[in-house]
């Protein structure tokens, strides 16, 4: 329901309709769907008059308004005129034409954004003329310095080599480890990744490297994290595991650094390394983060294991699969483990 105009015992209307006190007495001239009117005039308190079914939209106006409107986008887009200049130009046909009155366009301005905007002018032709322009634009772009946080397919590889990554054939990445895989999977005609999760051949089940995570603490209290996998055997082409997706295999804030292990499907359904950051900052130990996460993964088959270590020095290196190569090295000392009984890790907590 629309309010078009209020009638005040003959009193011209100067300000907007939505700055009007509307008081007893006032006139309202309404629009909307006759089935909900009735509703609108008992909510606002208000007296009816017999309905006089005007039709109060000019509908010849509105045709000509829209055919016009429509004409200058069409001739923007085929570039047969400047898009703001067709725009003042259906601003100047719907004036000429009556379809908007001069009156209302002149109440229609907002004088001191004009004046504003006028003011501006000079400051804008002064920072030109000055260099200040150039300035901010410098520091804008040294503001955006690390971004973009991702790159994929060939932009990361030439960025990678320009920043002195070495580069490889294909064939370099293939191990005896990856190859059995590859062929017991093949050989059982198996959904991907089915030999990775086999205890019996799962990376972390064996002599072999799989993941590789690291999260780190320096002198001052911040923290990182860095996450690389060996990948899924058998996996569909264009498949994304969970280490590259910041938030699901890996997350490093002012508090926490996280790296995560195993099916990445289920990491980045639960946003895993996120959620452990996130359970510990609402007050979870980080045994209890780690545990949440590795509990909501498990339904989904997320099988694995989360390494983390905190601002203020505590470690947790919790795991569900048979092994999990880990270590931790603090003030000088090396300690590692491979199985569940092996060393606790976690004890080593500052």
């Amino acid at each position: 329901v629309i309010l078009l105009g209020i009638s005040r015992n003959g009193v011209r209307l100067r300000e907007r309709l939505r700055e009007v006190e509307i008081q007893a007495g006032y006139l309202l001239l309404l629009l909307g769907p006759e089935e909900t009117l009735d509703d609108i005039i008992e909510w606002l308190g208000c007296l009816p008059f017999a309905p006089r079914g005007l039709d109060v939209i000019q509908r010849e106006k509105a045709r000509r308004a829209i055919l016009i409107f429509a004409g200058a986008i069409v001739l923007a887009s085929l570039e047969l005129i400047y898009l703001p200049m067709a725009l003042a130009c259906v601003a100047v046909l719907y004036i000429v034409l009556d379809i908007v009155p001069l009156s209302q366009v002149y109440e229609s301005i907002e004088w001191p954004v004009v004046v504003l905007l006028g003011a501006m002018i000079p400051i804008s032709v002064a920072l030109e003329a000055s260099g200040g322009t150039q300035l901010l634009a410098d520091l804008f772009v040294r503001g955006t310095e690390g971004w973009p946080v991702m790159l994929n397919s060939e932009a990361a590889d030439e960025f990678a080599i320009e920043q002195g990554v070495e580069q490889v054939e294909p064939t370099w990445l293939i191990t005896e480890l990856r190859q059995k895989q590859w062929n017991l999977w093949k050989k059982k005609n198996a959904r991907p990744g089915a030999t990775d999760e086999d205890d019996s051949v799962l990376d972390h089940d064996m002599e072999g490297m799989g993941t590789v995570g690291a999260v780190a603490l320096d002198v001052h209290g911040n923290v990182a994290a860095a996450t690389s996998t060996g990948g899924m055997t058998g996996k569909p082409k264009g498949r994304i595991g969970d280490t590259p997706i910041i938030g699901a295999g890996t997350w490093a804030d002012t508090n926490i650094a996280v790296s995560c292990t195993g099916v990445g499907e289920a990491f980045i359904r639960t946003c895993a390394a996120h959620r452990l950051a996130s359970k510990y900052e609402t007050g979870l130990t980080l045994q209890e983060a780690c545990q949440d996460v590795l509990d909501a993964v498990e339904p989904i088959g997320g099988r694995g294991g989360v390494i983390a270590v905190t601002s203020d020095g505590n470690v947790a290196t919790p795991f569900q699969t048979m092994l999990m190569y880990r270590g931790v090295w603090s003030d000088g000392a090396i300690t590692i483990g491979i199985g569940p009984n092996d060393v606790d890790l976690d004890s080593m907590d500052s």
